[in-house]
């Protein structure tokens, strides 16, 4: 019975989600050169492949912005309310569109050309819209993907060891309040001025804080803990998802790991996801083998 409402739950959260971004689509400056020069063509630049979507379709959107931002309005909103109702191909069609999102909307979440850090959106809410979705196709027949919160947060922080979160500029960067209205950019201020005087205790804190919260997961009595954190990624480090801009697309990445971090506090296997999670635990040093690379590999797929 749990597990139905959870899953319940977690669908019509994803709908809301999709109406959400539809919503944000209307937005006046959606229909502006504004959107196509500060959200599609970063996107575009940050393409491994980007030469004929600079150089063919980007003029493209940009000469059509209202006829390109009502079809992504039209495809989002049907998207959302056929995933609350319910009809069978909508999950289907939320991966498949997410994943599309994810490649030419976000740039691959850009983690080929910025710091892999949660705290800056990382994978790309786009992505996590995607396993979202596969978790819901594959919930009973495959419970294990529920407990993908505790491994990517696993993951997020041995990423954080990437040397540029250690410098002042980075940590200044992103408690800077750039997507905050004015008049809450002081409500972060504070976190600033310590993130930029001590950024080496700060990103270990990160990393302490993301590792802590990876354990936490499978714990119920964590769960607060987790949300709290993501919370204060949410405000302080991603400004709401830069949603009062006036040019955001969607509420950026941490309200989506709260909701994968549901996925497993919620579920009735838990016996299952813990056996998975230790599995993956053990397998630890082979992760961070791969992560360690990472950065590297960021580099050289451009060269």
């Amino acid at each position: 019975m749990v597990t139905n409402q959870a899953y319940n739950f977690l669908k019509t959260c994803l709908g809301i989600l999709w109406l959400l971004d539809a919503t944000l689509q209307l937005q006046p400056l959606m229909f502006t050169k504004l959107f196509p020069e500060e959200v599609v063509l970063p996107a575009f630049e940050s393409l491994p492949f980007k030469a004929f979507f600079i150089g063919t379709l980007y003029p493209l959107i940009l000469s059509h912005v209202f006829v390109f931002n009502l079809f992504v309005f039209c495809v989002q909103a049907l998207l959302g309310f056929l995933v609350i109702v319910y009809h069978k191909s909508a999950l289907t069609l939320s991966c498949a569109w997410s994943f599309l999102v994810w490649v030419f909307g976000e740039g691959f979440g850009g983690i080929f050309v910025t710091p892999p850090s949660v705290l800056l959106g990382f994978p790309g809410a786009a992505l996590l819209y995607f396993w979202l979705s596969l978790i819901l196709i594959f919930w009973e027949r495959c419970p294990q993907l529920r407990c993908f919160a505790g491994i990517f947060l696993l993951a997020c922080s041995f990423l954080q060891f990437d040397s540029v979160m250690f410098t002042q500029n980075f940590q200044s960067a992103v408690f800077s309040g750039d997507a905050l209205p004015k008049e809450l950019v002081p409500s972060i201020e504070f976190v600033k001025v310590f993130a930029s005087s001590y950024p080496v205790l700060m990103n270990l804190l990160e990393i302490l804080l993301n590792f802590i919260s990876s354990l936490l997961i499978i714990k119920k009595r964590g769960f607060v803990v987790v949300i709290s954190y993501l919370v204060f990624v949410w405000y302080f480090t991603q400004n709401l998802g830069g949603i009062l801009t006036g040019i955001g697309t969607d509420p950026n990445s941490a309200p989506l790991i709260a909701l994968l971090s549901y996925a497993s506090y919620k579920s009735e296997r838990v016996f299952e996801l813990r056996t998975s999670w230790l599995k993956v635990s053990t397998h630890a040093s082979t992760l961070f083998a791969f992560l360690k690379h990472f950065k590297s590999f960021r580099v050289s797929i451009f060269t």
